[in-house]
């Protein structure tokens, strides 16, 4: 009789390969996955989290866990405290199938904790995640963040929050929102899809207009 596995849905550190290693040594076939209709986001606790949104997707892995690695994800994840575990639908190349999948509700954009978006970076590169994907996440890399135009030593940091970026001088939101944190879209090309936010920077003549 074979040993029950449990579908679990990583997006986080858990993508890297040494965490769950450590963590859940019985963990096997590790495939990419999609879960739609989800934004994915660094939150104030410094780590990653999902909340629903429509159109979106979240990309990452689909792991097979043993009980006992549950038992111990459950534990490292601080269940029902910090992160819930929730039964939702991705999908993968062989179609959608069930899987768990971990959620803090705090959904406050905030930085990520040292040295916890490298572990994610290293095993979406590992995983073969898009590449367009990867590119995503590393825009949650602080100094990779929107600098307001106004007088900022090099030294300083950039805005940590959308808020705090539109409450700089100078800074006016234009349109709305599609997506709370396509505020890391103002900074660079290449997810202008994400957000209708536009930052026009009108502090002196010419006006200039951030996308």
């Amino acid at each position: 009789m074979h040993a029950r596995r449990h579908p679990y849905f990583a997006y986080g550190s858990n993508l890297c390969i040494r965490q769950m290693a450590r963590r859940c040594p019985d963990a096997t076939d590790p495939r990419p996955a999609v879960l739609s209709d989800h934004d994915w986001l660094i939150n104030e606790r410094g780590v990653a989290t999902v909340e629903p949104f429509a159109g979106n997707q979240v990309h990452g892995v689909l792991w097979q866990l043993s009980d006992h690695d549950l038992a111990t994800l459950d534990s490292a994840e601080g269940v029902p405290v910090r992160y819930q575990r929730d039964e939702l639908t991705v999908h993968t190349d062989d179609g959608p199938a069930p899987a768990w999948v971990y959620i803090d509700q705090r959904v406050t954009p905030g930085p990520p904790r040292p040295g916890y978006l490298p572990k994610i970076i290293d095993g979406a590169v590992h995983h073969g995640l898009p590449q367009r994907w990867i590119d995503y996440l590393r825009r949650w890399d602080p100094a990779r963040w929107p600098r307001p135009a106004s007088a900022r030593s090099a030294s300083e940091p950039g805005p940590q929050s959308l808020s705090e970026l539109l409450s700089a001088p100078g800074v006016l939101e234009t349109s709305r929102l599609r997506s709370r944190f396509g505020f890391l879209a103002i900074h660079g090309g290449g997810l202008e899809e994400m957000t209708d936010v536009v930052a026009e920077r009108a502090a002196g003549p010419p006006a200039r207009r951030c996308i």
